[in-house]
């Protein structure tokens, strides 16, 4: 995927199709689909992006607990939508400040809301594999399973919606410094490098019960 922007220029980042395909899914109908599963064939190349199934989160979308849950979900998914056509845009494409980053942490705030409250299972075990995606890979004659989790999910994006507010405010300071050396001097590049979103969530929950680390 690439996106121009007319100030910084042309920006690139690979993602797997059937990875792109499944964020797309759920920002297009942010109350139908619950998870992902799809298989990477022996040759070690994903299945095609039409073959994903598309597991429906049946419990979240149709109980009264989780009413305010699914209204902060669409509220938050509306940013990432093109003005012009309608259609979503990767979340990789959007800055994640302002209007956007306090209809995100509302989002966070009514799933940790929900998940604290709930005491229906089905809906506990929705919630705990909401925005995952389950892959299937080959090991010799058996096959392992990994979970890889979307930018939709409201703790990954709240983790986002942070960085962004996090390098918004640098580049204010770094701006009112007159100095490049001093500019230079006061960013540390590598650690800003270092700054990922890996295990977080810390624990994710997969088909059957699974416990994935």
């Amino acid at each position: 995927m690439s996106w121009h922007y007319p100030k910084a220029g042309k920006f690139e980042l690979l993602v797997p199709p059937v990875l792109a395909a499944a964020e797309l899914a759920a920002l297009e109908q942010p109350g139908e689909y619950l998870a992902f599963r799809l298989a990477v064939d022996a040759d070690g190349e994903m299945a095609d992006v039409e073959l994903i199934e598309r597991v429906p989160g049946q419990t979240i979308r149709s109980s009264p607990e989780a009413a305010g849950f699914r209204s902060a979900r669409r509220e938050a998914f509306r940013a990432f939508c093109s003005p012009e056509t309608g259609q979503p845009r990767p979340i990789a494409s959007t800055v994640l400040t302002g209007d956007v980053a306090t209809a995100i942490r509302r989002y966070a705030r009514e799933y940790r809301k929900l998940l604290a409250a709930a005491t229906d299972q089905a809906l506990i075990d929705e919630l705990l594999r909401l925005d995952t995606v389950e892959i299937t890979l080959p090991q010799g004659d058996r096959s392992r399973r990994v979970l890889a989790l979307l930018p939709t999910h409201p703790l990954k994006l709240l983790w986002l919606a942070a960085y962004h507010e996090l390098l918004a405010d640098w580049q204010k300071q770094l701006a009112a410094m007159k100095s490049a050396r001093r500019r230079r001097a006061a960013l540390d590049r590598r650690l800003l490098r270092h700054l990922k979103p890996v295990h977080y969530p810390f624990l994710l929950r997969g088909s059957g019960g699974d416990t994935y680390l």
